[in-house]
């Protein structure tokens, strides 16, 4: 590998990038960035940066800022003095592209800086499937980033039930599976990720554990056979009498009770005789070793004997969760489809398998797709299959991009990648990361994703500078990880093909030198702790995991001398003690309070859901809401939040008034929950009821709490838009409350944290640095086959190919591979942790249980006899001046106790700390408010509204009704010779109901059983009473025999679907080529919502806009329905509400937009009735109700979304080739009888000067046409 120079890297390729911790990743990635921006000539955003958090995303995105700012302000100076720069100069130079134009570049990159294609891996999926809706397939209106956590909980609580009712195996799997997961909650703890992947699960067979254990019995049963003549010699003979005859008869026993056991291995056989083989017999025996080997089978027999039973339950139980989980799978992705929602990992699953499915060609381009080819085109893919659209739309819009931490991508995040560039000559792929970091394999991360990369790339490139730490610090984690001296040949540490390359220090490495000279940069504490009592062989015991306290005790009062040493001008601030799980925190936490050293706890798992204002809230909440039920209105009144001490509580029961008073408040409470939604009542609740001390001594948790209430009532009203009901909100919310690890967000941090003293998960400090770091418990071992107490159900390794692979249980390879893999992890871990510090890392160690196995030890590769000082002593040996190792004898054990600690008191009272409160002033807020920005809509537009919220989606409702009109919905009609289409009430509800069917149904194949039953269900069946023409009507859409269901309900949903049929086959256009029938639902986007800008449009300009639309009416509309009615109108002016100009939002919803013949239109039904015969719906009538509700300015408003979304979504959109126009649909006057040709059906162009005048309106331009 060839150290990178961002001045001179190429430009195209696949790069990758090893970022060795400390060595300006970002300062790198940000060079590259603007050399692409310049000599590329590309726009900001087509420079795809892709990291994975939010918080990298907002890094990269300010860093990127700043640097293109610099560049701009101090151009001139830095082509002259910056090495870089005049680099980039040079090669810019050579393309004749001058300074004037590199600064116009840059400017316009600052202007676009918001839109620049920085993006998590999930943002960017989410984005490309939004864009590219038709290409992927994905629904234009599907909620993404959704938590779909209760979606699992709910698909596996009916797997529970479907198994608990199974009567036809007695729900023999019930009892199989609850013996081992007793409910959802615990079965999801075991099996979340193998629900959430799609990948074959390998299950033991029952019957091959029956078969081993067999085979291990007749081993034992031949091994006393074999050598029964020495053990009749050794421990029969040598007793007389009785005592011989006895043990010869346990002999005998004992081989009856093994040949009946081998017979059936899995019948009663009760406890295993093994009085002949105890130990203490021939514990002095001359032939012990001999003994202890033949009898070495039966004893494993006796030891595997008692859990056989439930070693083949769990067995069968697990071929029925194998049959589950696939179960599970299913009901989540359908239950996914049904809601029209996406997880965080669906986006780039979905993604993955659209681009997979397009290499293997079997992604069906749709017939938009194809028409947009040109005829050249369109061969050229037929004969290079398989077609690659999607990925070559991605790849234009992105043509480059750069992968930040790519050593945490998994398999399907590199085939997305892989897909997109790998195919590409001109592409340029820029993957940067460090393998020695990748420690998220349990969020899915795959270093064999990395090598694999690395094998594939055409370069590859290394950054060997860390400008991080001190030149001490940065040698002493060289040695520890290079396993062997600096001068000598590189041990490997980290397995798996990732070699340590020592970095150097930078140039300025120097000024990070520590002043304490106490200790060295890398600094080694060893505890010996000698046991009361010894091993059978003599030797100490493990040192027990309680003895973190005493290791914890030395870090305290290591950092009260730190921070009382003025010398060194140390903070609390600049200190972290990285810990592997809460245990360890808790033990350090206390610790420190016992030093009166404040600290928090900044765990990346500290969950909201799980925190104490969760159950508060939950306690009050339930108080609210059930009311009536006085021990749960009780409850709430002691919850901490509400403020009652017990004294104050019993005071308040015994009040009848106040205690009734208080009630009557929490009714009020109910009701503004019931009838307003959650977060106005909880506003209230906060406001009028809780009180949270807010004394100077309990400050800081005082902002805690109020912290975690406002983050649960935002969680709280997210979570109320879709379980609406407030039952149903308190129930999801308790549900969420019960998970032990649910998918919602952690705590917000608060401002005062970044003064304390810092506790930090080793995962949650990776991308950290603090001057100086603690290690607390280096040597504890973690074994990662165990979670808790029990052991690990689901196996998850990779083959010698890199291929993964999932079982359940696993066998032993399984195993031993997964454990291999989880042990390299804890070593990439320490790294992390280490290489977090600038100036100084303790690193602490003592002989726990298995520290051979512990991160440190295995760094080490030290074994259960090795003798760790002299092992670290090695170490400080190598590099004394940057390693030293302290080793403490029975440090705080028996005669010490933990309490003994030092003070924080011995800081030096004029510790930079130690600074005079200074008195808080109330902010103030100087800014201006836009009174006149507002969320509008064609319905606000029309009437002179304004909206407070989200508008509707537009019915027909806007026509007045006369009030003797108004009648019930769906009645028997009065004159009994029309049909049904003209004797259907007037208004929205009649409306609601057509659309409503039509939103539903596939054009092509109408299941129209399906698509009406739940509107039906809404609005009202349909009763009609035949006669006459309508009876005629309906005889037609019968069967061939005539029969005639006597019901009425059943009669007018026939009579229904006859004319909906006939909607669908009229004809859209004059010559017969075009039905809503051709239509397929890949054609077609429903009720979609839309918003777009309102800069300061004119309201004069848009009236002015309509006003001509309407008089250019004259000239005939081509291709219309029905032009043989056009006439031309008188010339008059549009009269709308007059506003002095629209700010804000247009939002609307367009009922139907679809695509034929390679043109895009919006449609729109109408249920408007305009009279009683076929002719009522012609051209001329339906244009004077368009003109009269002012439906034309809707169809405009519409137009120009579609106009705006086509601009954004094809890469060579031309409106005249691909925008066909609108389409208002008459439903009452559709049909496809010829003498009617035309009714119902109304078609108009826009012009291109027309939606030019829109864009500019509604961008806030003037327009000159």
């Amino acid at each position: 590998m060839k150290n990178l120079n961002a001045n001179t890297i190429a430009l195209q390729g696949k790069h990758l990038i090893e970022a060795s911790a400390g060595t300006g990743k970002t300062h790198n990635i940000t060079r590259i960035f603007l050399r692409l921006l310049l000599e590329r000539e590309l726009p900001i955003e087509q420079i795809l940066v892709m990291t994975f958090t939010k918080d990298a995303t907002e890094e990269i995105r300010g860093r990127i800022d700043d640097f293109i700012r610099e560049s701009l302000y101090s151009w001139d100076s830095l082509i002259v003095s910056d090495d870089y720069f005049k680099s980039l100069s040079a090669n810019l130079a050579k393309k004749n592209i001058g300074s004037l134009e590199v600064k116009a570049r840059l400017t316009q990159a600052l202007l676009y800086i918001d839109e620049a294609a920085i993006f998590t891996i999930h943002g960017f999926c989410k984005r490309v499937l939004n864009q590219y809706a038709f290409a992927s397939g994905i629904s234009f209106n599907a909620q993404m980033e959704t938590d779909t956590q209760d979606i699992t909980l709910e698909a596996c609580q009916d797997w529970y039930r479907v198994l608990a009712l199974d009567s036809e195996n007695n729900s023999q799997a019930f009892k199989l599976v609850t013996e081992f997961w007793s409910e959802p909650s615990s079965f999801i703890q075991q099996f979340s990720k193998a629900l959430s992947t799609e990948n074959v699960l390998n299950v033991q067979d029952p019957t091959n554990i029956s078969v081993e254990f067999k085979a291990l019995v007749e081993q034992a049963i031949a091994s006393l056979n074999e050598h029964k003549a020495m053990l009749t010699e050794s421990l029969i003979d040598v007793k007389k009498g009785l005592e011989r005859e006895k043990r010869q008869q346990e002999l005998d026993l004992l081989l009856n009770w093994l040949q009946a056991l081998s017979a059936d291995v899995t019948g009663q056989h009760g406890k295993m005789p093994d009085a002949f083989i105890d130990g203490r017999r021939y514990a002095r025996s001359k032939v012990k070793t001999e003994l202890v080997e033949i009898f070495a089978a039966v004893n494993v027999v006796k030891k595997q004997h008692p859990e056989l039973a439930k070693q083949l339950n769990r067995a069968y139980a697990l071929l029925e969760v194998r049959k589950g989980i696939y179960h599970i799978r299913q009901q989540i992705d359908r239950k996914k489809l049904q809601a029209n929602v996406m997880g965080f990992d669906d986006l780039i699953s979905t993604l993955n398998q659209c681009l997979i499915n397009e290499q293997a060609g079997e992604l069906s381009i749709d017939k938009l797709t194809i028409d947009k080819l040109t005829s050249d085109e369109l061969e050229h893919r037929q004969e290079n299959t398989p077609t690659q659209f999607l990925a070559n739309s991605i790849f234009s819009q992105f043509p480059v991009a750069l992968i930040d931490e790519f050593q945490d991508t998994d398999p399907q995040q590199f085939s997305i990648l892989k897909a997109i560039y790998y195919h590409q000559p001109n592409a340029a792929l820029y993957m940067i990361g460090d393998p020695k970091q990748a420690i998220y394999g349990f969020r899915g991360g795959d270093i064999f994703a990395y090598l694999s990369a690395r094998n594939d790339c055409d370069f590859q490139w290394v950054m060997d500078t860390n400008w991080r730490s001190s030149a001490a610090m940065i040698t002493g984690y060289n040695r520890l990880f290079y396993g062997n001296k600096l001068t000598g040949d590189a041990v490997d540490v980290f397995g798996y093909q990732i070699p340590y390359l020592p970095v150097k220090a930078s140039p300025k490495a120097d000024e990070k030198l520590f002043l304490d000279s106490q200790f060295n940069a890398l600094q080694f504490v060893h505890f010996n702790v000698e046991s009361e009592t010894k091993g059978k062989d003599g030797k100490d015991k493990p040192v027990k995991q309680g003895y973190r306290v005493a290791m914890a005790t030395w870090c305290a009062n290591e950092i009260v001398r730190l921070l009382a040493n003025p010398t060194l001008n140390m903070v609390s601030g600049d200190i972290a003690l990285l810990v592997r799980d809460g245990t360890e925190a808790a033990d350090i936490k206390m610790a420190l309070n016992a030093c009166d050293l404040a600290s928090v706890f900044m765990s990346n798992r500290a969950n909201l859901l799980q925190s104490d204002e969760t159950k508060h809230l939950l306690q009050v909440l339930k108080g609210i809401l059930f009311l009536e039920n006085d021990r749960l209105y009780t409850a709430a009144l002691a919850s901490p939040l509400m403020g009652f001490k017990r004294d104050k509580l019993l005071q308040l029961q015994q009040d009848e008034q106040q205690w009734q008073h208080l009630k009557i408040s929490f009714e009020k409470l109910r009701n503004e929950w019931q009838f307003k939604g959650f977060i106005s009542m909880a506003l209230q609740l906060m406001h009028q009821h809780f009180h949270i001390d807010m004394s100077d001594d309990n400050d800081s948790d005082a902002d805690r709490i109020l912290t975690n209430l406002l983050h649960l009532f935002e969680l709280l009203q997210g979570a109320s838009q879709r379980h609406r009901h407030p039952q149903e909100l308190l129930f999801w919310f308790e549900q969420q409350s019960q998970i032990d690890n649910p998918e919602v967000e952690a705590e917000l941090r608060l401002e005062s944290d970044e003064n304390l003293i810092r506790i930090i998960t080793q995962h949650g400090s990776k991308g950290m640095e603090y001057p100086v770091v603690f290690v607390p418990f280096a040597t504890r071992h973690k074994d990662p086959l165990k979670f808790g107490p029990r052991n690990v159900t689901f196996i998850e390794h990779h083959d010698d190919n890199g291929g993964v692979h999932h079982s359940l249980d696993g066998t032993e390879d399984a195993k031993l591979r997964m454990a291999s893999e989880a042990y390299a992890e804890a070593i990439r871990l320490l790294y992390v942790a280490v290489t977090r510090a600038e100036k100084r890392c303790y690193i602490l160690s003592t002989a726990f249980d298995s520290f051979q196995k512990s991160p440190l030890g295995k760094t080490l590769k030290w074994g259960t006899e090795t003798d760790i000082p002299a092992s670290l002593q090695q170490l400080a040996h190598d590099n004394p001046d940057e390693i030293a190792l302290e080793v403490f004898d029975n440090y705080l054990s028996a005669d010490l106790s933990p309490n003994e600690t030092l003070s924080s008191s011995a800081i030096s009272n004029n510790h930079s700390e130690n600074v005079a409160k200074v008195t808080p002033e109330v902010a103030k807020f100087n800014g201006s408010i836009e009174r006149d920005w507002w969320l509008s809509s064609f319905s606000a537009l029309s009437k002179n509204l304004r909206h407070n919220g989200v508008s509707a989606p537009d019915r027909d409702n806007q026509e007045t009704l006369l009030a003797d009109e108004q009648e019930a919905m769906f009645t028997t009609p009065t004159q009994h010779n029309l049909a049904l289409r003209f004797s259907l009430t007037k208004g929205a509800q009649t409306g609601n109901l057509l659309h409503d069917i039509l939103e539903q149904t596939d054009f092509s194949a109408p299941d129209w059983q399906k698509s009406c039953h739940w509107p039906l269900v809404k609005y009202g069946a349909i009763d009609v009473t035949l006669d006459g023409a309508a009876d005629a009507i309906l005889e037609t859409s019968l069967k061939n025999d005539g029969s005639l269901e006597s019901n009425a309900q059943d009669h007018g949903y026939t009579l229904l679907v006859a004319w909906l049929e006939q909607v669908l086959l009229t004809p859209l256009n004059q010559d017969n080529t075009l039905s809503l029938s051709q239509l397929t639902l890949q054609d077609t986007l429903r009720e979609t919502e839309f918003y777009y800008p309102m800069r300061s449009a004119s309201s004069s300009a848009l009236t002015k806009l309509l006003t001509e639309h309407r008089n250019n009416f004259a000239i005939t509309n081509k291709g219309s329905q029905g032009s043989k009615s056009n006439q031309a109108s008188p010339q008059h002016r549009v009269h709308l509400p007059s506003y002095q100009q629209l700010k804000g939002m247009m939002h609307g919803f367009i009922d139907l937009i679809f695509q034929a013949e390679g043109k895009y239109y919006v449609c729109d039904y109408k249920s408007s009735h305009l009279g009683d015969n076929f002719s009522d719906y012609n051209d001329a009538a339906m244009r004077k109700n368009i003109e009269k509700n002012h439906y034309d300015l809707q169809y405009l408003i519409y137009a120009l979304a579609l106009h705006r979304h086509l601009k954004y979504a094809l890469a060579d959109y031309d409106p005249q080739q691909h925008f066909g126009g609108i389409y208002y649909l008459y439903l009452r006057g559709m049909t496809d009888q010829n003498d009617h040709q035309g009714c119902g059906v109304y078609h108009r162009q826009i012009t291109l000067e027309e939606l030019a005048q829109l864009d500019n309106i509604f961008a806030g331009e003037s327009t000159h046409v």
